[in-house]
């Protein structure tokens, strides 16, 4: 994926580490990455964790609100010492939560403790894009939204970025707009072969494995998704793709 996106792997080092019952080792790291820097021959400036529970103390619980800050206590003395970026890659639970930053699984320290949380998640509306979104800047003005999508590059996936957007972040990350957002996605499909009776599409939408109010309220978000009579012997009222 760096290659693809125009990076030098030259100026790459990928180091890992191993679980132990203490704390996270940032002596070690701190070795590793004067370790890469020797072997770039150059600086370095940024340093990616992916992701945190690998990084914890073994048998360390994601939970643990006074461990969560520790580490990233740690990792911000760290980045002081050496100059450096340090990027902590984490997940979000599974559903989605009302509020986007509540999202992130684990205890509320590791989005309390860090001075930026940037977030991705489905577009609710369009199939196979994503939104990229800053949820948290203690130290600076909050950038717009973007959208993207991932597009497949000789087989190595690379990010082609659409332009902003300004959807709603705390939409993006409940589980109502995870359920609208698949709606969305499955009218695309089986609306692109042509109308559909109106009176067939709570029947087909079961059979998806679809609620008819989570159809209907994706209906509603997108304006190519419309209701009309076809010029038909009876005149029934069809949903259409416009």
């Amino acid at each position: 994926g760096i290659r693809v996106a125009g990076g030098d792997l030259k100026k790459v080092a990928i180091r890992g580490l191993e679980h132990t019952w203490d704390m996270l080792r940032t002596a070690e790291i701190e070795q590793s990455i004067r370790a890469a820097a020797r072997q770039m021959g150059t600086d370095v400036q940024l340093l990616i964790i992916d992701n945190a529970g690998a990084y914890l103390p073994e048998g360390g619980n994601l939970n643990d609100n006074v461990l969560a800050r520790a580490c990233i206590g740690a990792l911000n003395r760290l980045a002081a010492e050496l100059h450096i970026a340090v990027v902590l890659v984490h997940h979000t639970r599974k559903g989605g939560a009302s509020k986007n930053i509540d999202a992130v699984s684990g205890g509320m320290a590791w989005t309390q403790a860090p001075r930026s949380v940037v977030m991705m998640a489905e577009h609710p509306t369009e199939a196979e894009h994503k939104v990229l979104w800053v949820a948290k800047a203690n130290w600076a003005k909050k950038p717009p939204m973007f959208e993207l999508t991932i597009e497949d590059c000789d087989g190595t996936p690379k990010v082609a970025w659409i332009g902003e957007t300004d959807i709603a972040s705390a939409s993006l990350m409940s589980e109502d707009a995870t359920t609208v957002g698949n709606a969305s996605q499955w009218l695309l499909k089986v609306l692109k072969s042509g109308p559909i009776l109106s009176g067939d599409m709570e029947e087909l939408a079961k059979e998806a494995g679809l609620s008819w109010s989570s159809v209907k309220r994706a209906k509603q978000s997108m304006p190519r998704v419309t209701s009309r009579k076809e010029s038909t012997r009876d005149g029934n009222w069809c949903w259409v793709l416009l």
